[in-house]
């Protein structure tokens, strides 16, 4: 799975919601010159429209976030919404993947199993 770095590009701050459209509640922010982490980006296909009004553009992108400023966390930011340009993604290179997974058999006391995977 590739992990993006997410820079804010603008002079204010970034909102992170808790789902990938402005319909979502704010659950923090990303503020100028500081980054995040994120793994997923998502692209609409179609407009997003409500009785408010237009909510999303074709070619709108959202992306999962789940680090901010070195704190893990779980939201989505708008890279472009309505055609403006919120932020900046780069997808990060032959970084490491912290992998974490539990072990349940039965009659045995369960495990969690955690490791690095690292690029070859």
């Amino acid at each position: 799975m590739p992990i993006y770095e997410i820079t804010n590009s603008l002079a204010n701050n970034v909102n992170l919601r808790t789902g990938p459209s402005v319909l979502y509640g704010i659950n923090g922010s990303l503020a100028p010159g500081l980054k995040g982490k994120g793994d997923f980006i998502m692209t609409y296909q179609n407009a997003l429209t409500t009785a408010d009004g237009k909510h999303a553009d074709p070619g709108d992108e959202w992306v999962h976030v789940t680090e901010l400023n070195g704190t893990v966390i779980d939201g989505w930011m708008a890279i472009k919404h309505l055609g403006v340009s919120y932020a900046q993604t780069s997808e990060i290179v032959a970084s490491q993947l912290e992998v974490n997974f539990g072990v349940e058999l039965e009659g045995y006391q369960p495990i969690t199993l955690t490791g690095m995977l690292k690029p070859k």
